[in-house]
């Protein structure tokens, strides 16, 4: 009888540690936090203009929502490649993170053109454009001269990391009413080997908003 009492008693202890061991197995938490950085892992700067950092998100699958913190600093006077390094760490002491890769470049000086894929086969062409950094908002504005069939028109776009925009200019059609629209994007390192492009999805709409032309439009710094 004795025997079977400390037989009971030690399979009890030993379901009792099983257990105790499987749960603490389970809540524990080894998972790194998810970094993210704001608006993309790449961002672009124009030399002699104020660089925002967008920052990074973090969450985590234990703790929610965390805080990312940003390390790396971007000289804005010198044109390179910049790295920002955010970490978030959780309750556990697990740390994720994430990097940005900043580019300060010089986006002023003449680019050649190329326009192509157009619904209106007359539109495709080549030519040379003026793109210059220094309009009147300061460290987002990119004023492009002569933007595919522009006479003598600027197109104000606006960009944030790669994303550019230009919104309701003048067509180049000098009819009242049409314009043109494009989004697009930023590419290049500015160095000589791997020059800054821009490349455009363009639109161009009449006066009641009717689609006569799209195509593409690439600015490469030559």
């Amino acid at each position: 009888m004795k025997n079977q009492i400390v037989k009971t008693a030690g399979l009890f202890i030993l379901a009792l540690s099983l257990t105790y061991t499987g749960c603490k197995k389970e809540d524990t938490d080894n998972v790194n936090p998810t970094v993210e950085p704001n608006g993309g892992t790449i961002s672009y700067s124009q030399i002699n203009k104020p660089f925002s950092d967008p920052g990074a998100s973090a969450t985590d699958e234990t703790d929610g929502t965390l805080t990312a913190t940003g390390a790396g600093s971007v000289n804005t006077s010198v044109a390179g490649t910049y790295i920002i390094t955010y970490t978030a760490t959780d309750a556990a002491g697990n740390t994720g993170t994430a990097t940005r890769t900043v580019y300060v470049v010089n986006f002023d000086g003449n680019y050649d053109l190329v326009q192509s894929g157009c619904t209106d086969p007359a539109a495709n062409g080549t030519g040379s454009s003026l793109v210059s950094a220094s309009g009147v908002t300061a460290v987002d504005r990119i004023n492009i001269q002569n933007f595919g069939l522009y006479s003598a028109l600027n197109a104000s776009a606006t960009f944030n990391g790669t994303s550019i925009n230009v919104a309701n200019q003048a067509s180049a059609t000098g009819v009242s009413g049409d314009r043109i629209e494009a989004t697009g994007s930023i590419s290049g390192t500015g160095t000589a080997s791997n020059p800054v492009k821009f490349t455009f999805q363009f639109t161009e709409k009449d006066a009641t908003g009717a689609t006569f032309n799209t195509g593409t439009a690439v600015f490469t710094h030559n």
